[in-house]
């Protein structure tokens, strides 16, 4: 079948047409790709010094439970609540770094180390104002460790990850407003 050289120009058009529309579409996944996968590669430190404050608040809080010092039944028995909540969240957290980015640098451990919190109860200890001073301290806590969490929600879109922090979230304002309640 013989076809006018218009008809042909025609095809050829369009075939040119659908092969650029492909390559555009082919372009902006790739490009959604890209995207995805650096955000949440950028969420790793953060993520990664969430997980390392976790394991710090439950020294924290097994130091404070062990020590026997808190007058108060409910501060204690918040810190008790306190600590299981640490302890879950932090291992939920521990086992998503673990499994994503691998063994937890030794630098981001160090920085979330919190000898000072200890220091301040010992002299608290001392000068007889523990529960007020662990209060206190479990108030920055709780403040710092949700605007972490809050951090790590922005730079990430992985439903796992989100699903995770949301809990962290309502848990660690659940305990700020118990503290809250005890300290009026």
């Amino acid at each position: 079948m013989y076809q006018q050289p218009s008809q042909v120009q025609g095809l050829l058009a369009n075939r040119k047409f659908i092969l650029i529309i492909s390559a555009a579409l082919l372009a902006v996944i790739v490009a959604i790709g890209v995207l995805i996968s650096g955000n949440n590669n950028s969420i790793q430190p953060s993520l990664q010094h969430l997980s390392a404050r976790y394991d710090s608040l439950v020294t924290l809080a097994q130091t404070v439970s062990s020590s026997h010092q808190i007058g108060n039944e409910n501060l204690a028995k918040l810190n008790s609540e306190a600590l299981t909540v640490f302890t879950s969240d932090g291992a939920s957290f521990a086992s998503l770094t673990k499994a994503k980015y691998g063994d937890m640098p030794a630098e981001i451990t160090a920085a979330e180390a919190d000898k000072s919190s200890k220091d301040k109860l010992d002299t608290a200890q001392l000068t007889n104002t523990y529960n007020s001073v662990y209060a206190q301290l479990l108030a920055s806590k709780l403040t710092t460790l949700l605007s972490l969490v809050t951090e790590c929600q922005n730079e990430t879109t992985d439903v796992q990850t989100l699903s995770l922090l949301k809990t962290a979230s309502k848990n660690t304002v659940l305990l700020q407003d118990r503290l809250s309640a005890l300290q009026t």
